[in-house]
Formats: C-alpha cells, structure tokens, sequence
C-alpha cells in the first residue's frame, strides 16, 4: 500500500501586545482527546507529512506575558 503525504501551511493574525508564544494543537479527532503539539514564535506553522485525504483539525492557543508571568490569551479554532 502507498502512503502520501503532503504538507500544509497554517496562517493566523491578531493584534496582540505582549505576546509570548503561540500553541498550536494539531489532530485527527475533533475532540482532541490525542494530538500533535507544537510551539512557535511566529503567526504561521507549516505541518509535514500529513496524510493525503485524512481530515485534520487544529487549536492555536496565544499566551502573553502579563505582570512577570504568561497567562492564557486567546484560542482559535
């Protein structure tokens, strides 16, 4: 059996002040209940070797620095 894989640029925005890192969430299961975890400094993050016709979903959780410490911001879904 083949295998093929692809790749796929996520890209987001928002007008954030103090931000600190993103946490993007990636799985094949709409729940979340397992999945892929990565952390950027960056607004974008492109996923390898992802499965040809395999649905992903994904969460990206921004944290900022506020008050000498990172606090949870904001999520997209």
């Amino acid at each position: 059996e083949d295998f093929y894989f692809y790749y796929y640029e996520l890209n987001w925005s928002d007008n954030l002040e103090n931000l600190g890192y993103y946490e993007v969430r990636v799985s094949i299961d709409d729940s979340f209940s397992k999945y892929e975890n990565y952390i950027t400094l960056s607004n974008k993050l492109t996923l390898n070797d992802l499965f040809v016709g395999t649905d992903y979903y994904w969460q990206i959780f921004a944290y900022i620095y506020q008050n000498d410490s990172t606090n949870h911001y904001i999520d997209y879904c």
